[in-house]
Formats: C-alpha cells, structure tokens, sequence
C-alpha cells in the first residue's frame, strides 16, 4: 500500500492562513507535517488566489475521473459480449481479441 495520503481539508486551510500571512514554504510543511514539494505543488495546481474549499472541490472532481471504466457500462456493448459468449459460446479469449 502506498504511503501517500492526500490533503485534508483543515491542512488546506492551515496552508491557506499561512500563506495569506507570507509564511515560508518550509514553515507550512513544518506546520502541517508534509514535505515543502506537497506544499509547492498545492499552491502552484491552484495559482489563483489560492482557496480551501474550491482546491477540495477541484481535487474531489479530479479523483471522480481515475481508474479505468468499465467496459460493461455500455448496454448494447454487454448485450454483444452476453451473444457472443452465451449464444455462439465463444471463449472469453475470442470476445477480448475482438474487442
């Protein structure tokens, strides 16, 4: 498992006083206890005027569009997998190769 964690709402606002108050990078990662290239990167993703709750939102949209879809979420595309497989029982080698 990975060691990473993301940023928590209350580190976003911990990040967003001090950097409204000009505190260094390195201070803020002290603070919140993350590496000064979390807090780099934080601030530089959402450069304009930075705010909590809209790099939340905008982490939370960007995490809805990871991993892979699945194939079967397209009806007639399962309806000619189910054919192929169940009506002219093709192996599911067969059905993969012709996808």
């Amino acid at each position: 498992m990975s060691p990473y964690k993301h940023l928590t709402m209350s580190e976003r606002e911990t990040i967003f006083l001090m950097h409204n108050n000009q505190a260094s990078l390195t201070s803020i990662a002290q603070t919140i206890g993350r590496a000064t290239s979390t807090v780099s990167r934080e601030l530089s993703r959402n450069r304009s005027a930075y705010s909590p709750s809209v790099a939340q939102e905008r982490y939370e949209a960007q995490k809805s569009h990871c991993g892979r879809r699945s194939l079967l979420s397209d009806h007639q595309l399962l309806q000619l997998i189910r054919h192929l497989f169940l009506d002219l029982q093709w192996s599911p080698e067969e059905i993969a190769a012709r996808l």
